[in-house]
């Protein structure tokens, strides 16, 4: 059975960015929320990598489980619902939002859902390095915590 983690907006531009995301749609029960979608349309209407990236995972929005929660001012606080909810991790990639949540939740970045694809054997550990420097590169991540993450993950 397909482990289900619900996505704040954040990490799935950072994972559109790369050629992944039928593997993570196959390999995860990928939850969102309604704000979720707003806000992907919203950096979809935006012409540079990050709208192109939202439009990718527009594409396949009928492969992901939608999650019925009362709206609130901001999506990631949509996802923190579900997750506490339902007891199921939280992939983003925001870092403040992460440091807020992981006391009541586990919280993980984008790069550890492309280090999962590598443990199930789904890409080879080359292929999921070279993904996540893509990552790294395009979201502008230098060396925040979710790039000494990524390191770390594949020594």
């Amino acid at each position: 059975m397909r482990p289900q983690w619900c996505f704040d907006t954040s990490a799935l531009v950072s994972l559109g960015h790369t050629d992944r995301i039928s593997e993570i749609v196959s390999e995860i029960g990928v939850v969102v929320t309604g704000g979720i979608i707003s806000e992907l349309e919203a950096v979809a209407g935006v012409k540079d990598d990050d709208g192109m990236s939202a439009k990718r995972w527009l594409v396949v929005r009928g492969q992901l489980t939608m999650a019925r929660t009362a709206r609130r001012p901001c999506a990631e606080d949509e996802a923190f619902a579900v997750c506490k909810q339902r007891g199921i991790p939280l992939v983003l990639d925001d870092i403040q939002a992460f440091k807020r949540f992981k006391k009541e939740i586990r919280c993980l970045f984008s790069v550890q859902v492309i280090y999962l694809l590598y443990l199930q054997g789904v890409i080879s550990k080359e292929s999921a390095i070279i993904t996540t420097e893509k990552m790294k590169k395009n979201r502008d991540w230098r060396d925040n915590a979710i790039a000494l993450v990524s390191r770390t993950l594949y020594e």
